[in-house]
């Protein structure tokens, strides 16, 4: 979605804000809340409370690394002013490793669980700008 087509769409969301999840002519807004409501919809929430609470709170990590990442991006993108190379090295990469060792540290840890396909955070890291 381009600047100029979002511009016309912009009052249409409920939050004036991309992503929105539309079912049944309504919408979602939220990045998490879309989440949440995906995993439940498709039996990835967990099989008790606290299994769910588990995976929201894997979701809340997944939020904060975003969040670290943003001062990358935006250079990338050419939202903002930067070195890419400097940003990667001292941004970009330590916030990865930190992410994969507290998720690697989950995983091994709960082996076997059947509550969070493994390929769901392999996906997540398939972007040309995690090879670093």
């Amino acid at each position: 979605l381009t600047k100029e087509q979002f511009a016309p769409l912009k009052e249409s969301f409920p939050f004036g804000q991309v992503p929105v999840l539309e079912v049944d002519g309504k919408q979602l807004a939220q990045s998490q809340t879309i989440n949440r409501y995906l995993a439940k919809t498709f039996g990835f929430a967990g099989k008790d409370a606290f299994e769910e609470a588990v995976i929201n709170s894997l979701g809340d990590l997944y939020t904060d690394y975003r969040a670290e990442l943003k001062p990358y991006f935006y250079v990338l993108l050419g939202f903002a002013p930067g070195d890419l190379d400097k940003l990667a090295k001292e941004t970009m990469v330590p916030a990865r490793d930190k992410f994969l060792g507290f998720v690697t540290k989950f995983l091994k840890k709960n082996a076997g669980s059947g509550s969070l396909p493994v390929s769901l955070f392999k996906r997540m890291h398939e972007h040309p700008q995690f090879d670093i």
